[in-house]
């Protein structure tokens, strides 16, 4: 059955050749690869998914745990380390306000460009 896979992955994409060492604990099923019950992630799109799992503002830790709950990435660890960091120096290169002395005074939202569209987070 794994040669069968594997034979049907190489005609798929070269990139399941990186996968070759765990191929005793994955499938492919409607041209997706799995390890055990996780989704494997091409490389692609892998800062989509660590975005995606970070979308919440949550710290590397955290992060961590939500993306290995469903999904392997070959460099997970390190490369949600770097993604997170990047964060969070964006966020720390903005500049500071007062706090307002009352409750509602000031209020702000989060203004992001991606992909040459506008959206608030």
């Amino acid at each position: 059955m794994h040669q069968e896979c594997w034979s049907v992955a190489n005609n798929l994409l070269q990139e399941y050749q990186a996968y070759y060492r765990v191929q005793e604990n994955s499938h492919i099923e409607d041209k997706m690869m799995f390890l055990r019950s996780k989704i494997v992630v091409p490389t692609a799109l892998q800062p989509y998914v660590i975005n995606l799992v970070h979308e919440g503002h949550e710290r590397v830790e955290k992060t961590k745990a939500r993306a290995r709950q469903l999904f392997y990435l070959p460099r997970m660890s390190t490369d949600i380390e770097q993604y997170v960091l990047r964060r969070v120096k964006t966020r720390e290169s903005f500049i500071p306000h007062e706090v307002p002395r009352l409750p509602y005074l000031k209020v702000g939202i989060d203004i992001l460009e991606e992909g040459g569209m506008l959206s608030s987070s």
